[in-house]
């Protein structure tokens, strides 16, 4: 099991906040609490023995329900034997991994497995939202942000759609497009260069964030890790 916290300021749109955001990892004082979301991503691969314990500090959880392969194979799914395992409370954000650079299954397929998946874990309610995680290459972006709205097609307005971003899609023309296409991202600034030492570079980091920003409204979330290198 991983688990990553990700934060929020609210309002989204504050760059002051986002460095009081990086710089709280170097030991500054923590900001009010108030002003921040925190979630934790539980990152299952298979069903765990015993019941997960949510800090009463974090807002909502986040937890892996599918992961598809890059070739498209048939799906893992969460199982639903063991409901009490992870909470799934109104303040769960559902997560859909597809793996590889390019989506290979169609979104229709991914909705509807995920409607019959989800309908025994969810006792007949609905999550916060459903997130995709999905490292495309920047040159698909495009057909990524086509592929999220013949999902949300396919989904309904049952719930918001929410996807993980990648700094490197700053570079892309159809970024603007992509994050205009889901309610909520969450750009991921930590552990992207295997030849430095540090989880985060704050300069870096904060104009990654202000570059997003220039490109979209949208609200965001930044990931940060509850780890050491």
């Amino acid at each position: 099991m991983l688990v990553t916290l990700y934060w929020r300021i609210i309002p989204c749109h504050h760059i002051a906040g986002l460095i009081w955001l990086v710089f709280s990892l170097a030991g500054c004082e923590q900001p009010n609490a108030g002003l921040w979301e925190q979630h934790a991503y539980f990152w299952f691969r298979s069903d765990t023995p015993k019941p997960v314990s949510v800090p009463s500090e974090i807002n909502a959880v986040r937890v892996l329900v599918a992961q598809w392969s890059a070739n498209g194979d048939a799906p893992w799914m969460l199982k639903s034997a063991m409901p009490e395992t992870v909470p799934m409370p109104g303040s769960t954000i559902v997560v859909v991994r597809l793996d590889g650079v390019a989506i290979t299954v169609p979104a229709a397929d991914v909705a509807q497995s995920l409607k019959q998946g989800l309908s025994g874990r969810l006792a007949g309610g609905t999550p916060q939202a459903i997130e995709i995680d999905h490292d495309s290459a920047t040159a698909r972006l495009g057909d990524y942000a086509r592929w999220l709205g013949e999902f949300r097609e396919a989904w309904g307005t049952q719930s918001p759609i929410w996807i993980t971003a990648l700094p490197d899609w700053r570079r892309s023309a159809s970024l603007s497009e992509l994050l205009d296409a889901v309610d909520t991202y969450t750009l991921q600034i930590h552990a992207l260069d295997a030849n430095s030492d540090e989880l985060i570079e704050q300069e870096r980091a904060l104009a990654w964030i202000a570059q997003f920003e220039a490109r979209s409204a949208t609200p965001y979330f930044v990931a940060l890790p509850t780890y050491a290198l």
